[in-house]
């Protein structure tokens, strides 16, 4: 299908993915809680010829989870079979099951078409495992000089260890090439509490910051850690900040209950992406 407009949704505990826009779409301002990701233009046996289209904006994704028993992987957002799609202003904020494989903010992957165009700009990604990931192969992204845009992103990662293969703030893997130069890199913002020899990593080469800005000769970038004012705000603090039952799970049973007959704007997904934003506010950068 196409044509896909999700906008003020909340996907909660769903037991593949929160949302499966296999054609693209309009994605705006909703809420991904507990879920073990979300896809676009993934792998379909009819996939959109030349790629998809569209948008993915303003949404918070809170709190990866582990749900099904089929699956042990889980991330914020995965990306494929891309022809002119743009990721701005979004969330990702923490990893709620530990067990779960993965773990990325965002990921690109290769299938079918691969990438031809793809903007992801001003996003903060925060405790996730990887907050960037590519995958698989230089023709994937074989289509211009330039496909992949990442500007103005904060990236911030807190995990002291995970496998090898998940420990970068930033991996372009499974290629032994180097494809990072389909990918131009601005004004993005790096940390990671560990490890400042092997923040990046493409193909099988690790970088460290120095060494990755001028292999992809990154321009207004900065290696800082950035003090939010409350980055831990989660649904059991937004209960709380309403004077209700704080858990997840009395959350839940409200938003269910949401009706034209019983309608609470605390209970959509604008009034907790803007109480998750406010916990967002810069407080102040440190270098290290």
């Amino acid at each position: 299908s196409s044509g896909l407009v999700a906008k003020g949704n909340i996907f909660s505990r769903a037991a593949a993915s929160s949302i499966q826009a296999r054609a693209g779409g309009i994605i705006d301002n909703n809420l991904f809680v507990r879920n073990d990701g979300g896809l676009v233009g993934r792998t379909s046996s009819t996939p959109v010829p030349g790629g998809i289209e569209g948008y993915y904006s303003n949404n918070v994704v809170l709190e990866l989870d582990w749900i099904s028993p089929d699956r042990t992987e889980c991330g914020g957002l995965g990306l494929n079979h891309i022809k002119d799609f743009t990721v701005e202003n979004n969330i990702f904020t923490q990893v709620f099951n530990q067990e779960c494989a993965g773990g990325n903010g965002i990921g690109i992957g290769g299938a079918h078409e691969g990438i031809k165009h793809l903007i992801i700009r001003n996003n903060i990604v925060y405790k996730m495992r990887r907050a960037l990931i590519a995958c698989c192969n230089q023709e994937d992204f074989n289509y211009s000089d330039k496909t992949v845009y990442v500007y103005g992103n904060s990236f911030q990662r807190y995990f002291l260890y995970s496998v090898t293969w998940n420990n970068y703030l930033l991996s372009m893997r499974q290629d032994d090439g180097d494809y990072s130069n389909h990918f131009d890199f601005k004004d993005n913002v790096y940390w990671r509490t560990d490890n400042p020899g092997k923040w990046f990593l493409s193909g099988t080469t690790e970088f460290n910051y120095d060494q990755w800005i001028a292999h992809v000769n990154e321009t207004g970038s900065k290696a800082e850690q950035i003090v939010y004012s409350d980055p831990e705000r989660n649904l059991e603090t937004y209960q709380a900040s309403l004077g209700r039952e704080a858990t997840f799970e009395a959350f839940m049973a409200e938003a269910r209950n949401q009706s034209k007959y019983n309608y609470r704007v605390e209970y959509t997904a604008k009034a907790v992406n803007n109480y998750i934003r406010e916990g967002f506010e810069i407080e102040q950068c440190n270098t290290g």
